[in-house]
């Protein structure tokens, strides 16, 4: 015997809003567990954290344009980028402080603020450079940084260095003398 499926359309409204809100709570973002996130590092990579802020630090925003060979000393977040750090390279992307990060919002729910993608990209590219940890023969160190003295995304740090024979315009590249958080 054959039913007649019948079809009530306030129940299906009901469900595909259930379903609709479930989906967003299960995506909104969830705090990190990395607070406590501390890796080993090689003596080179743990001698360039130092503890105080050097004096004289700059926004990241007026380094931008040094040329190759200049000495910085630059404050900025860890961030910029929807991954900041190098897999495997010592080496992150710092931007500039006044970039507004997701977690600076009211209505957080972003699993990445620290990639500032509320701000305008153009904006963003002007803001940002990236800093590298490097040996004697210029070579960034084959080790990542995250979690390096506890270094992670968002983490406001005052880099000391050099600005990289291949920087250009678009793309500044400082080797890092030092590093300080906070």
């Amino acid at each position: 015997m054959k039913t007649k499926k019948t079809s009530n359309p306030i129940v299906s409204r009901v469900v595909i809003a259930l379903v609709s809100v479930s989906a967003l709570a299960l995506s909104a973002c969830k705090p990190q567990s990395d607070e406590n996130l501390t890796v080993q590092a090689s003596p080179e990579i743990l001698s360039l954290f130092v503890e105080g802020t050097p004096e004289g630090a700059v926004p990241v925003k007026a380094v931008i344009g040094a040329q190759p060979g200049a000495k910085v000393v630059v404050t900025g977040v860890i961030g910029g980028v929807l991954h900041p750090f190098t897999e495997g390279y010592a080496s992150f992307v710092l931007a500039d402080e006044t970039l507004l990060f997701c977690n600076e919002m009211e209505d957080d729910h972003c699993e990445t603020p620290w990639d500032a993608c509320c701000e305008d990209p153009d904006r963003i590219r002007q803001m940002r450079l990236v800093v590298q940890a490097v040996d004697s023969e210029g070579m960034p160190f084959a080790q990542g940084l995250r979690g390096v003295s506890g270094l992670k995304e968002l983490d406001l740090v005052t880099v000391s260095g050099v600005v990289d024979a291949q920087s250009t315009p678009d793309n500044l590249i400082v080797n890092l003398t030092s590093i300080a958080r906070g």
